[in-house]
């Protein structure tokens, strides 16, 4: 089994494996879930003095305003598509045009945002990912037109869940192999929406497609293989499974940084392995991104 994957089953994972963030209907699974708990809230208050130790006061408060104002456009748009409504993506545009320009705000935003209630997780993950894109991008001296582009990649790259039921997200234990497969449909979905909203870049369209490829050709939806996926694309994969591992969420503390660069770099085919190694060298070097 794939460590990431086996990882996600431990824990517990809707998205990955059919499991439920939040509870299990299995006694000994709410006992050991119960601990995990515990351990999480443990992991709040050290990631906190973390984030007090490399930012300064200003840098937090500053992120902690920019998160505040995107919670409104994200959550909008996901409205907007739950609905069957065709937004605009000029809210969106401006946001992470100001957030490009927010220097070091950028890193301690990704910081702040790997505190998940069960409530805003899907908009601090969009959040996170996109704030480690440019990070991550910037570091390997892409145009910043391009970065935008794909910070918006980030942003939106799960807007597809909008269109999976609620109770199937919000499902308490193990989903079934169709609830799964539903589960797994909401990178297309995504697509679909964002495809006939005038305007939308291909790097954009992209991610949202195809950001749970894999580089072996084991991903979804489409099984592309090697070169076939985007240099784009495999650098919002890494922002996003980096996220995932490093949050910390009701339900579980979040890996370390060194328990998550290795427990990627031992997933084999997931990840193209020139850009994990740049993004590894960039997390061990930098002072801000943890």
């Amino acid at each position: 089994m794939k460590p990431i994957r086996q990882y996600y089953l431990k824990v517990g994972n809707a998205n990955e494996v059919g499991f439920h963030e939040n509870a299990s209907t299995d006694l000994c699974l709410e006992e050991r879930r119960g601990t995990v708990r515990t351990n999480a809230k443990i992991a709040v208050v050290e990631h906190k003095q973390k984030i007090a130790e490399r930012f300064s006061p200003d840098d937090i408060q500053n992120a902690q305003k920019r998160i505040s104002q995107s919670m409104p456009v994200v959550t909008k748009l996901f409205d907007q598509m739950r609905n069957r409504e065709r937004p605009s993506l000029n809210d969106a545009h401006a946001f992470i045009k100001d957030l490009m320009t927010s220097g070091e705000n950028v890193a301690a935003i990704s910081a702040l945002a790997k505190l998940k209630n069960s409530d805003e997780a899907s908009f601090l993950h969009s959040l996170s990912v996109s704030a480690l894109i440019i990070v991550f991008a910037r570091a390997l001296r892409l145009p910043e037109p391009v970065i935008h582009e794909l910070a918006m990649g980030g942003l939106v790259h799960d807007i597809g869940k909008a269109a999976i039921p609620i109770s199937i997200l919000r499902k308490r234990g193990r989903l079934t192999a169709g609830e799964i497969c539903i589960v797994q449909k909401h990178p297309a979905c995504g697509f679909e929406m964002l495809k006939s909203i005038s305007g939308v870049s291909d790097e954009v369209l992209d991610i949202t497609l195809y950001h749970h490829e894999k580089i072996d050709g084991t991903g979804y939806p489409k099984g592309l293989m090697g070169e076939a996926i985007t240099i784009n694309v495999r650098i919002a994969a890494i922002c996003d499974v980096y996220d995932a591992l490093t949050s910390i969420r009701p339900y579980k503390p979040a890996l370390s940084l060194d328990e998550s660069l290795s427990m990627m770099t031992a997933a084999k085919g997931h990840f193209d392995p020139v850009l994990l190694r740049e993004f590894t060298s960039l997390v061990i070097e930098s002072e801000t991104v943890f």
